[in-house]
């Protein structure tokens, strides 16, 4: 009798070792894929088929958390412009409630997952603005996504105004708009992603201050006039002076 129930024990271990190892190679599987390009990852989905990202629709009192939206054609249009390395300086001209701040957020949590050592800014007019920022659209999204997936990620909780991946050492900053005319002079970006940068008074010296040393430039902004950031992209969207989209 102790043999037999050693021998059933033995078989319970192996096949359990069996099933762990199985299930290690096909979440490897899935993470290589989604590290290859950014929509892999934003329309990624579980073993289980439930989409990895979802997030908040703030207009909606019922059901505000939402799957990442992967039928709409102009986010996968919009992905491949901003992830393109034909044109890394990005102007994106927009209307309200397009989840173009949320797509740009979410690609930055993507290149900060798979790419190790990056740093990337956010800017706003406010520093709590851009810390809200990056809170809501990245470290709330990391949040629901599947427990092995945060595990691997290993996203710090803060401080709020820096995310730090441990899976790659990247980092995210969330900083005002005055990042022009200070910090934005000592540190070597690999992206910048500027915010409603038509309202921001500062963002001519962004602009100036970060082409020598940033990788990766995205201005994204609803329609202002008024002020020195508003007429700067105002004049490079309609020269195409480094504008796309």
């Amino acid at each position: 009798m102790k043999r037999r129930s050693e021998a059933v024990w033995n078989h319970i271990v192996t096949a359990s070792d069996s099933a762990t190892a199985t299930l290690v190679a096909q979440r490897a599987t899935l993470w290589q894929h989604w590290s290859e390009h950014p929509w892999n990852y934003l329309s990624g989905r579980d073993l289980d088929g439930r989409p990895i990202i979802w997030t908040t629709d703030e207009r909606d009192d019922k059901t505000p958390v939402k799957p990442f939206p992967e039928d709409q054609e102009y986010l996968r249009w919009l992905t491949d412009e901003l992830w393109n390395d034909t044109h890394r300086i990005v102007f994106v001209d927009k209307a309200r409630q397009m989840y173009v701040s949320t797509i740009c957020c979410l690609i930055i949590d993507w290149y900060c997952t798979f790419v190790a050592d990056r740093e990337v800014v956010v800017s706003r007019v406010k520093e709590e603005s851009a810390i809200k920022l990056i809170n809501d659209k990245i470290r709330k999204v990391n949040a629901r996504k599947p427990e092995w997936v945060r595990a691997r990620t290993a996203m710090s909780l803060t401080p709020e105004r820096v995310i730090t991946y441990g899976c790659s050492g990247s980092t995210v900053t969330a900083v005002a708009q005055n990042f022009g005319v200070s910090d934005s002079r000592g540190i070597t970006a690999s992206l910048i992603m500027v915010d409603e940068a038509a309202y921001q008074e500062y963002f001519p010296q962004i602009y100036q201050a970060v082409l020598p040393m940033s990788n990766r430039l995205w201005a994204v902004t609803t329609a202002n006039v008024g002020n020195p950031g508003a007429a700067l992209f105002r004049q490079l969207k309609d020269e195409g002076t480094g504008a796309e989209a």
